[in-house]
């Protein structure tokens, strides 16, 4: 089926969008590897899948209130 119709279906299922979830799924990760390694935020950035530090790490402060260092 479409891209359009994809969409909605995940809209109507799980109310949220393909991209949305596919960013949230990526922030939990990286919460968890902030949780569980020393590894530097720049390289949890980038296995996460984000293009920059900098991008990843505004978008962990929407979600969860604080930079991925202070946590």
């Amino acid at each position: 089926f479409s891209v359009s119709r994809f969409r909605a279906l995940c809209l109507q299922r799980m109310g949220i969008s393909p991209r949305d979830y596919l960013q949230r799924t990526r922030l939990e990760q990286a919460r968890r590897l902030l949780e569980t390694t020393d590894l530097p935020v720049a390289t949890i950035a980038t296995q996460t899948g984000f293009a920059s530090a900098a991008h990843f790490t505004q978008l962990f402060r929407n979600s969860f209130g604080d930079t991925p260092r202070s946590y």
